[in-house]
């Protein structure tokens, strides 16, 4: 269901002792699960230490709990049933974990490694309505040798050996993991070649039930220079791997390959209509209607197109020309599939959403909300009663937070 480019791995949608510098992109981080759970990471004003506020589907926040002191920016993943995996890295170089049980609990810190490289930005989390957490890693020492390393944890907290994966100067992996626990993962890797940042996109995937990952296969060449790639899928096997390629070193574009039920991934389809877009972001519907969107910032304006469960692509649809600079699109699995964004005028956020018709259309935004002054963006996912969001996530544990709904179609 959705999942971010940035390497965010939300389960069936479709995107971290003390610590050393910041592993988040910010020090709001946050995570969404599939259930209508929104895990909010934020600072404890003065205290340069993470705290961790679940909220639920009911709109419900548990109390702010502190994951570690030293200012880490730990990321998260949520499973469907509302527990959450927080890891970091420590001022030693080593991985750490926290889970939170669904009944509310942060546990202990648990070692994943002692010697993590972060420079890849290496690590992709999910979990399964079973409470499995999957991550990723890479271990220090052997750059560029040292291969993508994959463990998953039980619920009882029992830790598998680490899966080597392999490849070379490895590079932002998206992990997807569905309720059932199979789980499709993607990452950027150096290729072939000897030639400097060539890079290729490869892809693993594990079945449901399987204690493993498959072979690792290539999703698109070097030749094409494919950036980070985005994953998403959901339980029946429905899943869709995305990118943005490089043209003449200044022209982006948009490309996905897809998977439908019992088969495998299909050759790929160039996605944008508006030259030079970069994406995509994905959610996958149960019934298997993939809602994509990507953006051009430079511009401000962003499109999306639906892929329907019989494999047919709907139409290009630029839904806004206002965008908000560098937020992101939330393709969400709400109805027959939505994406909601924000718009962007002087002082004011304008949060919209666009529902998707049976025919694969995207229709016009409807507003959600509006947000005033500075703000570090919404976390939007979906609930057993349909859209909800955090308007503004907060920066600090003092901050103020909105939880609202969004219009049903």
């Amino acid at each position: 269901m959705h999942a971010r480019l940035a390497g965010l791995a939300v389960a069936a949608l479709l995107a971290f002792p003390a610590a050393a510098a910041a592993q988040g992109d910010s020090p709001g981080e946050h995570a969404v699960g599939t259930g209508g759970h929104i895990a909010l990471i934020t600072l404890e004003k003065g205290q340069h230490r993470a705290a961790l506020q679940v909220i639920g589907p009911d709109g419900r926040p548990s109390p702010w709990e502190v994951i570690a002191d030293g200012s880490p920016s730990p990321v998260a993943t949520v499973g469907p049933r509302g527990d959450v995996l927080v890891l970091w890295y420590d001022n030693d170089e080593r991985l750490w974990v926290r889970y939170r049980s669904v009944a509310g609990v942060l546990g202990p810190p648990e070692l994943v490694t002692e010697k993590a490289d972060f420079l890849g930005y290496a690590w992709a989390m999910g979990i399964d309505a079973a409470g499995t957490a999957t991550l990723t890693y890479i271990d220090q020492g052997g750059r560029p040798a040292s291969g993508l390393k994959v463990r998953t944890r039980t619920e009882a907290g029992v830790w598998s050996a680490p899966q080597d994966l392999g490849g070379e100067d490895v590079f932002a992996p998206s992990l997807a993991v569905t309720p059932n626990g199979s789980a499709v993962l993607a990452w950027r890797q150096h290729g072939p070649t000897r030639r400097e940042n060539a890079n290729e996109i490869v892809m693993a995937t594990r079945p449901a039930g399987a204690a493993s990952f498959g072979p690792v296969t290539r999703v698109v060449g070097y030749q094409q220079d494919p950036s980070e790639p985005n994953v998403a899928a959901n339980d029946r096997g429905d899943a869709v791997i995305g990118w943005s390629q490089l043209h003449d070193e200044r022209i982006f574009s948009v490309h996905a390959r897809f998977r439908r039920p019992g088969t495998g991934f299909a050759p790929a389809v160039k996605l944008n209509r508006t030259r030079d877009m970069a994406g995509p972001y994905a959610a996958v519907t149960d019934d298997g209607r993939i809602v994509l969107g990507w953006t051009d910032h430079t511009h401000r304006r962003a499109e999306g197109r639906v892929r329907l469960a019989n494999g047919t692509l709907g139409p290009v649809r630029k839904f806004t020309e206002d965008l908000e600079q560098n937020s992101e699109l939330f393709p969400l699995t709400a109805g027959r599939g939505a994406i909601a964004w924000a718009d962007r005028d002087p002082g004011v956020g304008t949060l919209r959403i666009a529902y998707t018709t049976a025919g694969g259309r995207i229709l016009r935004g409807e507003t959600i909300t509006r947000v005033r002054g500075w703000t570090q963006g919404p976390a939007i996912t979906v609930g057993p009663q349909g859209p909800v969001l955090v308007a503004s996530r907060p920066l600090y544990t003092t901050d103020p937070i909105r939880w609202l709904r969004a219009p049903l179609p």
